[in-house]
């Protein structure tokens, strides 16, 4: 499970909440309703940038720090 303390955007908790009950995701599969895409572009960049999160050809997954 994740360290709950270093994530704590909701939106960021959604991501990595979704992506712990799905092998891969695309973009707009994880997208919350109402969320504009914009912001939610900016907070998937953050946790890709942390490495909770990486792209892959199917789209995106967690990575081994996403899953500890």
């Amino acid at each position: 499970m994740f360290e709950q303390d270093t994530i704590h955007h909701h939106i960021e908790r959604s991501i990595i909440a979704y992506l712990m009950t799905h092998e891969h995701a695309r973009f707009s599969e994880m997208r919350p309703p109402n969320c504009e895409t914009n912001l939610f572009t900016y907070h998937l960049k953050i946790l890709v940038k942390q490495g909770y999160i990486a792209k892959a050809d199917k789209g995106y997954t967690l990575s081994d720090k996403g899953l500890v």
